[in-house]
């Protein structure tokens, strides 16, 4: 802004170029202030987390991210029966055990045998149908038919245990599918970041090579100190995108391990 105002006073740069100089350092200021109330906040969520009292969070140790790795040999796919070992299924398992209903056969009546690939436009309801919990009655609770035409009043009973497992199986079913939706949004979440932050490694090696050739020409005086400036913000800009992505891959892939539990075979 600066070096834009005094090649405004020598005729070299307009009143709109001195406008727009302002205009992008105010906005750079105000960006810089909440970087500040984030990072504060943040901090103080962190010494929370690790014990520590709020008053002490500036003094906690600063890491970089460069010097964090993401993983590379992550899963492509990942098989529906990882879902068992979410304490949500799991929990719904123990409630149909509590009930004396068989849960291997549940889980075959339940949950198709499929492949998570992280692809987009997947919906967990759109596989209801194939679930039907009569079937599991039938398998399981085909000795509530025997006594049937023995009076009203086990007619009544058999009734109520059905309305009583159909409600069970139709929150069994709904936590299973929930599930794998969250499993399987992880998987795209994922994928996208990493891709994202892929191109965006690229275009920030295109943007510093960029640079690089730019200084070389200011050096040689070719170009004024302003122009050089201005690329070195360009490629400045880049970075701190590129950085986000990478932060996005990290939370994915953080994400990932949780849906599934902390386990991905």
């Amino acid at each position: 802004m600066d070096l834009t105002k005094i090649n405004y006073e020598y005729g070299l740069s307009s009143s709109t170029d001195v406008t727009i100089a302002q205009k992008s350092y105010t906005e750079s200021l105000s960006e810089l202030e909440t970087l500040k109330n984030n990072q504060g906040k943040l901090l103080n969520q962190l010494a929370v987390l690790t014990g520590e009292s709020s008053e002490n969070s500036s003094d906690l140790k600063r890491g970089s991210i460069d010097n964090i790795k993401i993983p590379t040999d992550l899963p492509q796919s990942i098989s529906t029966d990882i879902v068992y070992q979410r304490p949500d299924v799991l929990k719904a398992e123990a409630e149909l055990q509590a009930a004396d209903l068989d849960v291997k056969i549940a889980r075959k009546n339940m949950l198709p045998q499929i492949n998570l690939t992280g692809f987009l436009g997947f919906n967990a309801y759109n596989f209801s149908t194939m679930f039907d919990w009569k079937s599991f009655i039938a398998s399981a609770g085909g000795g509530l038919t025997q006594p049937i035409f023995q009076g009203g009043r086990l007619r009544a009973r058999l009734r109520a245990k059905k309305y009583k497992y159909e409600q069970m199986f139709n929150t069994y079913q709904k936590t299973v599918l929930t599930s794998i939706q969250e499993i399987n949004d992880s998987l795209v979440e994922l994928k996208t970041d990493t891709t994202k932050n892929q191109n965006d490694i690229t275009r920030v090696k295109c943007e510093n090579k960029y640079y690089t050739d730019m200084n070389y020409k200011y050096q040689k005086g070719a170009i004024s100190y302003l122009d050089i400036i201005k690329y070195r913000e360009s490629l400045l800009s880049l970075q701190k995108e590129e950085i986000r992505s990478k932060t996005d891959v990290i939370i994915a892939v953080l994400g990932l391990y949780k849906s599934v539990s902390g386990r991905l075979n």
